[in-house]
């Protein structure tokens, strides 16, 4: 289970790299969908006990707001 929980945490950590690569090329409302798919992220991290992660993603949510 912490084997799992490791690997999702690598993954996220990835894409959230990926996605902030990508923010500056997206459209208004793509970047509103992506913040939208990242507070769900957000909220799954934290409900598995992620707290770390969750805060990743809330500080690319933040990020991708200020833009």
């Amino acid at each position: 289970l912490e084997h799992q929980a490791k690997d999702a945490e690598s993954a996220a950590q990835e894409e959230v790299e990926i996605l902030k690569n990508k923010s500056n090329l997206l459209n208004p409302k793509d970047r509103k969908a992506l913040i939208a798919r990242l507070k769900k992220e957000m909220a799954a991290a934290a409900d598995i006990m992620q707290y770390e992660l969750a805060a990743q993603y809330r500080d690319e949510i933040r990020a991708l707001e200020a833009m």
